[in-house]
């Protein structure tokens, strides 16, 4: 088990989990781990059960420790993207909502500014 994969697995708040359920890979350089998060569980998928099903999200880091320093909250994440450490091939709502799965440090998702307030009576 990979260390970040061990950090992940101790970090995850399932409250914060929602409704996401998404099939998600965390690659770097030398390595990658697939999970499924969805009903308030994260799951590590193995090499058969990630055959053929491609990663809605896959978070790019450019090693390991990049990785464990944004998911511990070392590391801004905003601060790994500007120095080429980190990227995301998704939605970014998604990758905000990651990062509050794995790590209380990680910063609220951006509002989606195209949503317009609920009216009430």
């Amino acid at each position: 088990m990979f260390l970040l994969q061990q950090h992940l697995q101790q970090h995850f708040n399932a409250s914060a989990v929602g409704e996401l359920d998404l099939h998600v890979r965390f690659d770097w350089q030398s390595g990658c781990v697939d999970a499924h998060i969805g009903s308030d569980t994260l799951s590590w998928l193995d090499a058969e059960s990630r055959a053929g099903a491609d990663p809605e999200l896959t978070l790019y880091f450019s090693d390991e420790q990049s990785a464990l320093d944004v998911f511990n909250g070392q590391r801004s994440p905003i601060d790994a993207f500007m120095h080429g450490d980190f990227r995301s091939s998704g939605y970014i709502i998604w990758t905000f909502a990651l990062l509050r799965i794995f790590a209380a440090s990680a910063p609220e998702a951006p509002e989606n500014s195209t949503s317009s307030a609920s009216e009430t009576d």
